[in-house]
């Protein structure tokens, strides 16, 4: 069950949902981002290494690589017919912009410019799609979301 509260003025919304309702918001016209209780285990923003390579969940990835000084993930994105890095923020960081939760930390990455690290990103991403697969759907399941597992 999830609870849904307003970041700035802390209104809660009555009752619990089944399911997340990100269309969700505050009633006062505060334009807040929702609080949603029961998110799952992660990867917190103070145990991230720097330039290590992370299997995240996010809006646009499975895998990033971490960059303490933004406190970001460098995330290969694909949009329309473009494949791209794109930075996304830890979910620690908060709203509006924090969006990746790491779920396994797996190596350092190496050093490269961007081309190198988009295809990089992209050859690992197709090595660790079952990897990616299964720890995503332990993540849904362990916060009752069954109806975001991936197929395989």
């Amino acid at each position: 069950m999830y609870q849904y509260s307003c970041s700035k003025c802390g209104y809660k919304r009555e009752g619990l949902l089944e399911h997340p309702d990100f269309s969700w918001s505050c009633p006062k016209g505060c334009d807040c981002f929702p609080k949603i209780e029961n998110l799952g285990e992660f990867i917190s923003l103070e145990k991230c290494k720097n330039n290590f390579i992370y299997i995240i969940i996010a809006r646009n990835s499975h895998l990033g690589i971490y960059n303490e000084k933004e406190k970001s993930f460098f995330i290969s994105r694909f949009k329309f017919s473009e494949n791209f890095i794109f930075e996304e923020y830890h979910w620690d960081t908060g709203e509006p912009y924090g969006t990746v939760r790491p779920l396994l930390e797996l190596y350092e990455a190496p050093k490269f410019e961007n081309e190198s690290m988009l295809k990089f990103l992209n050859e690992l991403n197709t090595k660790m799609r079952d990897k990616i697969i299964e720890l995503n759907n332990e993540f849904y399941m362990s916060i009752d979301k069954p109806y975001m597992i991936l197929d395989k």
